[in-house]
């Protein structure tokens, strides 16, 4: 599902591959932290694509609970670009 949400949200189809995204998350079940995190750094990637940058700095917070490094180094990048937008009033 997560690769057929990154080709949707590649391709212009943000509402389907946010909603696709959506039901991953929804379906992972506990224990499964870096597949959410994963997932959730996708979303936010995706809310951001779209223009949907509140939502986006709201889904990157859970894509931080990763252990991995270079993970965690672009989530918290996003982030930040993310935080400097809203700051500058480009929602």
């Amino acid at each position: 599902m997560n690769n057929r949400a990154v080709a949707l949200i590649q391709v212009g189809k943000h509402a389907e591959g946010l909603d696709l995204y959506k039901k991953a998350l929804a379906s992972l079940p506990d224990g499964h932290a870096e597949a959410r995190a994963l997932l959730s750094y996708n979303l936010g990637l995706g809310f951001a694509r779209s223009g949907r940058l509140k939502d986006a700095a709201a889904t990157l917070e859970a894509a931080l609970q990763t252990k991995n490094s270079q993970r965690k180094r672009k989530a918290q990048s996003l982030r930040t670009r993310v935080a400097k937008a809203l700051a500058e009033g480009r929602l």
